[in-house]
């Protein structure tokens, strides 16, 4: 996910298609620990949702710059 740039570099308002597609997976090994398969459906179900609702929604704001900064440090925490 680190690799990867969150927003196309042509357009600045669109998702990066890998990394969304790391994000979805990197946030589902997370919840895979839990072990509750009720929770786990749960949770891929408003995953797919909101998913769905952000390629359907087109453009995206720019995050704001220290939560870009601070990404690596929350997904290596959450390591």
């Amino acid at each position: 996910m680190a690799s990867e740039p969150i927003y196309c570099p042509d357009d600045l308002h669109r998702r990066n298609n890998n990394w969304a597609v790391a994000h979805v997976a990197f946030h589902g090994k997370l919840i895979d620990a839990c072990g509750s398969p009720v929770l786990l459906d749960i949770c891929r179900r408003l995953s797919g949702a909101a998913e769905l609702y952000r390629a359907w929604s087109g453009q995206l704001p720019q995050p704001r710059a220290e939560v870009r900064a601070d990404l690596p440090h929350r997904v290596l925490a959450a390591l």
